[in-house]
């Protein structure tokens, strides 16, 4: 009886341990946005994501793409410079239960 209680205590710490780790690990981007390099045109790098949505390009000088997984996203922001080429990438996760796990990688030009 005492094995049996230990045996589904680790069993539930186990579960309770996974269940942690995959909710504060943040989960990849797609790997193809890491193909969209400084420099770039933006039809270069429309080809590399073509999830790339310019619709924001006029107003705020950015083209996104994103990847909703329902209580956490990754966004990709790419701004360009006057000369129209990649000057920043921006990757963006957002936790929307937690907050404190936010994060963003950002590339740009020195």
């Amino acid at each position: 009886m005492k094995r049996a209680a230990i045996a589904l205590l680790i069993l539930a710490l186990g579960f309770a341990g996974g269940w942690m780790a995959r909710s504060l690990a943040a989960p990849d981007y797609p790997s193809h946005w890491d193909s969209v390099k400084l420099g770039m045109t933006a039809s270069e790098a429309k080809g590399m994501v073509p999830d790339l949505d310019p619709w924001l390009r006029e107003v705020k000088g950015f083209d996104q793409a994103g990847i909703d997984l329902g209580d956490r996203y990754w966004s990709l922001l790419v701004r360009y410079d006057e000369k129209g080429r990649v000057s920043e990438i921006t990757k963006n996760y957002v936790d929307r239960r937690i907050g404190i796990f936010n994060r963003s990688l950002v590339e740009s030009k020195p």
